[in-house]
């Protein structure tokens, strides 16, 4: 498709980013690739590619989810802040993604992993009445934030914010636990700058 004023085709360079998405999407199961493939895309920005948008993870930015029972209000009410405010750092897209979009968490890759697995399924619950979160969605908000590393199950079960559903070798997810709610509202607390 080209851009009538300048005669460039808009999309150009996106098939390189685009294929490479694609295939580490497909290690995941289906029903999470197209999350996956799309916050790679959008990550891409800081590495110099195509993606017009910067801000992982697991989707676009823009309106809440209309299957969302809360949306990101929910959210806001919850942790005690503006829902403007948390709106620069947290996003729900149409398919009920979620998106950080917030500079480094964490103080180390294991830290790091805790935050953003905990932003992640904090928001899923509040906004969405999703209670679980899938570990390739964990997996992927970590690669997306470059905070990934093999030790990944084993430093999400050390801090214990996240409780561990299913089989070793099976489809895993998490669940919050209390310490994990009140980690992740203190996180959105301070990436808010303080209370409502």
């Amino acid at each position: 498709m080209n851009d009538s004023s300048s005669g460039k085709n808009r999309f150009e360079g996106w098939e390189d980013a685009a294929a490479d998405a694609v295939a580490f999407a497909e290690q995941f199961p289906p029903e999470v690739r197209s999350g996956i493939v799309l916050a790679l895309l959008m990550s891409s920005e800081s590495r110099g590619t195509a993606a017009s948008t910067k801000g992982p993870v697991l989707g676009a930015g823009g309106t809440p989810s209309p299957k969302a029972p809360g949306g990101i209000a929910a959210v806001a009410q919850d942790a005690g802040v503006d829902a403007n405010t948390l709106g620069r750092f947290i996003q729900i897209a149409e398919g009920g993604t979620v998106t950080v979009r917030a500079a480094r968490l964490g103080t180390s890759y294991a830290d790091s992993q805790n935050v953003y697995s905990t932003l992640l399924a904090y928001v899923r619950e509040k906004a969405l009445g999703e209670l679980d979160t899938e570990s390739a969605l964990i997996r992927a908000i970590c690669n997306v934030h470059r905070c990934i590393d093999r030790n990944l199950a084993a430093n999400l079960r050390n801090r214990a914010w996240l409780l561990e559903h299913g089989v070793k070798g099976g489809n895993k997810s998490y669940r919050l636990s209390p310490e994990g709610e009140q980690a992740a509202r203190e996180q959105i607390v301070s990436l808010c700058g303080g209370s409502d």
